[in-house]
């Protein structure tokens, strides 16, 4: 598969000769490609792209990359389909395959950029060598929690893997500090070469509506990564109507006819980002539960919710990233990891306090444009960038 071309900038050539590498974005799925063009009309949220439009608008000369590609050849896709098989049974995801799928993309670039855990791994194993090799850069959300969760017989197996998997990256950057930290000492990096990548999310793009206050009848819940803990919200005991947008398989008791399942995920169903906006809007609070991990899991939808102005409820765990920014009672509410009861005073709180409500949500706007706009995540590439380049 190609890489695509974003042409969502005019570049000075005059300036930018020999002094701007080629860069390869690497996101799984196309559903980036399919929601390029809206960066330019405004209908899609620049976060959605980890940092690309500042790239591009600092000079870069970038392509995007589907890691999900599949390799040319029967033979190839066979042994494809073995990996996936095998992955399920060991619960961890090298694939040497996906890696080959991409290879004359790694071949006609200077940076490459993975921006998940299990193809960065697999990138650094399987990418093309040699001097004229580009630079790989690979990015991590939760490294420490996934090789945790590997099956014991490969777990072993895996961390060897792991470990000589990111000492042939050129570079490392992680998503939250505790997962950032827990990989220095357990797999011996050099911590020149490690990065914290700081997210941010479009401002511009995700805020309020004056009409929002006028529905306010449901606590939205949103996002498909293993780490939410729906288990919970759904053993919260509370009557308020709650909606649940994700594509993880999970059960709701017949019994509990407040909780609504929507089929979906953040990018990739049917709903528009303009949509789920809305449905942030229209909500009273937006619930993200998790289980207690390194990984910084839900920012997102958190910054996104906050940036719309609405109060959210947040796990507090380990992973929590920017901690000194939550303050509970001010522009957010923290509850315990497992404890469904919290969730349920939460919820009940803020549905029977509509001042408190309007509070919360005001300083988490507040809070998201002054610590989390999307220049932050721009900024953060951009200094990636310069940090690895050679010259």
């Amino acid at each position: 598969m190609n890489g695509i071309k974003i042409p969502l900038v005019q570049i000075n050539v005059a300036n930018t000769i020999k002094l701007k590498p080629k860069i390869l974005f690497l996101y799984p799925g196309q559903s980036r490609q399919n929601r390029i063009n809206g960066l330019e009309s405004g209908s899609v949220p620049q976060d959605f792209f980890y940092g690309l439009p500042g790239a591009m608008q600092a000079g870069y000369d970038c392509v995007i990359g589907d890691t999900r590609s599949n390799p040319k050849g029967l033979i190839a896709n066979y042994q494809l389909k073995w990996e996936i098989f095998r992955n399920r049974f060991t619960r961890f995801g090298f694939s040497k395959q996906r890696v080959k799928a991409l290879r004359k993309q790694f071949e006609n670039v200077d940076i490459a950029i993975s921006f998940t855990d299990f193809f960065s791994l697999s990138m650094a194993l399987w990418a093309p060598s040699g001097p004229n090799r580009p630079l790989l850069v690979g990015g991590f959300h939760g490294l420490t929690d996934q090789i945790n969760k590997a099956h014991p017989l490969w777990q072993k197996k895996y961390e060897c893997m792991v470990k000589r998997s990111l000492q042939k990256l050129d570079h490392i950057f992680f998503f939250g500090e505790a997962d950032m930290l827990e990989a220095i000492n357990r797999y011996d990096l050099d911590r020149s070469k490690t990065s914290l990548f700081s997210f941010g999310v479009d401002t511009k793009f995700w805020t309020s509506s004056e009409f929002s206050s006028l529905h306010e009848e449901y606590v939205l819940a949103v996002g498909s990564d293993p780490q939410r803990d729906y288990e919970t919200l759904i053993n919260a005991a509370t009557n308020v109507p709650i909606k649940i947008l994700t594509k993880l398989k999970i059960k709701v008791p017949t019994e509990r006819h407040n909780i609504e399942l929507i089929s979906g995920s953040f990018y990739n169903s049917e709903i528009t980002d303009e949509q789920l906006r809305k449905m942030y809007q229209s909500a009273l609070a937006i619930i993200i539960p998790l289980k207690e991990v390194n990984q910084p899991s839900g920012y997102s939808v958190a910054l996104q919710a906050m940036a719309c102005g609405k109060p959210i409820i947040l796990t507090k765990t380990s992973g929590l990233w920017d901690s000194h920014l939550f303050k509970s009672g001010k522009n957010c509410l923290l509850v315990d990891p497992y404890k469904p009861e919290q969730i349920a005073e939460a919820i009940e709180v803020l549905q029977k306090n509509k001042i408190l409500r309007a509070r919360l949500g005001i300083e988490a706007q507040n809070t998201a444009r002054k610590d989390f706009g999307i220049n932050r995540m721009n900024n953060a590439i951009n200094r990636m960038i310069e940090k690895i380049l050679p010259y």
